[in-house]
C-alpha cells in the first residue's frame, strides 16, 4: 500500500503540470452512479474456426461508478467500477463469454482505482503499477476544460505483460460543442458531419435542455485508439465521436452518444483450449444514467 501511495503522489504532481488543475465531476459518496449502455450496429466475430457477422446487433450491458470513502483523503477520491454482462436476442453466446472473460481478467489485474482533481482516472495493479485501464475511462468520463472549452490530449505508452510488450497509442480532443468552431484544417471527423441523425439527436436534446432550463455542457469527444504488439501486430484500433450531455447544476453525466467502429482481440478459453477472437463493432452506443440510482 506505501508503494501505491508514493505512486499516486508522484503521479499527482506530474500530471497537475500537463493538464488543467480542475474538478468537475461530483461523483463523492458511497451512492453508486448506474449508467445503461446499449448498442445497436454492426458485430464481426472471427477466429481460427469461426465466422459470424450480423449487421443489425444489438446488445446490452450496464456500469457503476462508487466512491470509497473510508479510503478517500483530501482531494484524491477512490472509486470502485463494475461492469454488468452483456444480454442480447440476436448475437451468439461467445460474445457473452468474451466479455465475460474480459472483464474478469481486468477486474483479477485492478486493485486500486482513484480519481484526481484533474477528472483523470488512476488505475493500479496488484504490483502498484499503472494499469492502461484508467486512459480508456476518459471515454465514459470526458475531461473537461470549462476555461478554453477545448482539450487534448495525447499519450504513447508501452503495455508489459506475459505475453510480451504492447504499444499504445491514444489521441483524445474534446470541445463545447455550441463554442468552439473547429478550424478549417482540422481533421474531419466522418461520423459526426456525414450522420445526419447524430446530429439531429444533438439539436433535439438542445432544443429540450433549453427548453426545460437546464443547464448542459454540450461536450464533443473525438477519440483515436492503436495498440501494437512487439512484431507491430494491430491488437486494438478504435475511433470513437461522441457528444456528452453533462448536467452543470449537478456536475455529473447525464447521458452520453458515441458512435464509431473498434476492433480488438479477445483471448477465449474453455477448459484447456484456448483460442484468441477477433471482435469488430461499427455502430452506436446509447449511454443514460439511470433513474433513482439510489435504490440501486
Amino acid at each position: 500500500m506505501k508503494l501505491i501511495i508514493k505512486a499516486i503522489f508522484f503521479l499527482t504532481i506530474g500530471l497537475k503540470s500537463s493538464v488543467p488543475s480542475y474538478s468537475f465531476y461530483d461523483i463523492y459518496g458511497d451512492i453508486p452512479f448506474l449508467y445503461d449502455v446499449t448498442f445497436t450496429g454492426k458485430v464481426i466475430i472471427s477466429s481460427k474456426y469461426f465466422n459470424y457477422t450480423n449487421a443489425d446487433a444489438q446488445f446490452n450491458f450496464n456500469y457503476s461508478l462508487s466512491t470509497r470513502s473510508e479510503f478517500t483523503e483530501g482531494e484524491q477520491v477512490v472509486v470502485n467500477w463494475e461492469f454488468s454482462p452483456l444480454t442480447t436476442t440476436s448475437l451468439p453466446s461467445v460474445l457473452l463469454d468474451l466479455w465475460k472473460s474480459f472483464v474478469n481478467e481486468q477486474t483479477k489485474e485492478i486493485v486500486y482505482t482513484v480519481k484526481l482533481p484533474t477528472d483523470q482516472f488512476l488505475v493500479f495493479d496488484e504490483k502498484g503499477k499503472r494499469h492502461p485501464l484508467g486512459y480508456f475511462f476518459e471515454i465514459l468520463f470526458p475531461i473537461i476544460d470549462t476555461e478554453k472549452n477545448e482539450y487534448y490530449q495525447k499519450y504513447a505508452l508501452d503495455v508489459a505483460d506475459n505475453s510480451g510488450t504492447e504499444h499504445l497509442s491514444l489521441e483524445i480532443s474534446g470541445w463545447d460543442f455550441f463554442k468552439i468552431t473547429r478550424t478549417l484544417d482540422a481533421d474531419p471527423l466522418i461520423l459526426l458531419e456525414t450522420n445526419r441523425q447524430f446530429i439531429n439527436e444533438i439539436y433535439s436534446n438542445y432544443s429540450i435542455r433549453q427548453n426545460k432550463k437546464t443547464p448542459t455542457i454540450f461536450w464533443m469527444q473525438n477519440v483515436k485508439l492503436f495498440q501494437v504488439n512487439e512484431y507491430k501486430q494491430v491488437q486494438n484500433e478504435a475511433v470513437l465521436t461522441g457528444m456528452y450531455f453533462i448536467e452543470a447544476n449537478k456536475k455529473i453525466l447525464s447521458r452520453a452518444i458515441v458512435m464509431g467502429k473498434t476492433s480488438g482481440e479477445l483471448p477465449y478459453q474453455y477448459q484447456n483450449f484456448k483460442i484468441p477472437f477477433s471482435v469488430q463493432l461499427e455502430g452506436k452506443f446509447d449511454i443514460n444514467l439511470r433513474e433513482g440510482i439510489e435504490n440501486y
